[in-house]
């Protein structure tokens, strides 16, 4: 039993260290005006590192997303910030409004699942879902 803990340890361990790589790489690509490399950056690395493809979460229903994240991340509250902060931040590269939105929906989605599992509140977790709330309301 506790082998199989310190294993699941270690993995979430590592995709953390995978996607808080990614998320930086993407602030890097924004901060050098690269933005229009962002998305596919992103999805390419992300079916790369963790097999998630972007597309097909983007395309998915809500409940498919949750379940799909679930067992590719741990039900790990931290690393669903990652992932969402990773689509939040993309969310703000890609022109395609729909594309936009879509990608803020599922970062509402993350940063919900997020704030469901941990074991205290947030205050910075709560200003980021109102701020999602609010850009996908003016997509609308």
């Amino acid at each position: 039993m506790q082998e199989n803990r310190d294993y699941i340890m270690i993995q979430i361990e590592e995709l953390g260290s995978v996607l808080g790589k990614i998320l930086s790489e993407l602030l890097g690509l924004k901060s050098e005006g690269n933005e229009s490399r962002a998305y596919s950056f992103v999805q390419e690395r992300l079916i790369n590192e963790i097999e998630l493809d972007i597309e097909l979460l983007l395309n998915s229903s809500n409940d498919s997303v949750k379940n799909l994240i679930e067992k590719k991340l741990y039900k790990h509250p931290y690393l669903y910030g990652l992932l969402a902060n990773i689509f939040m931040e993309n969310a703000e590269t890609v022109k395609n409004k729909k594309k936009q939105k879509d990608l803020y929906s599922k970062a509402l989605i993350l940063f919900t699942m997020q704030a469901e599992e941990s074991e205290t509140y947030s205050h910075e977790l709560q200003t980021k879902l109102n701020k999602i709330q609010d850009l996908i309301d003016d997509k609308s």
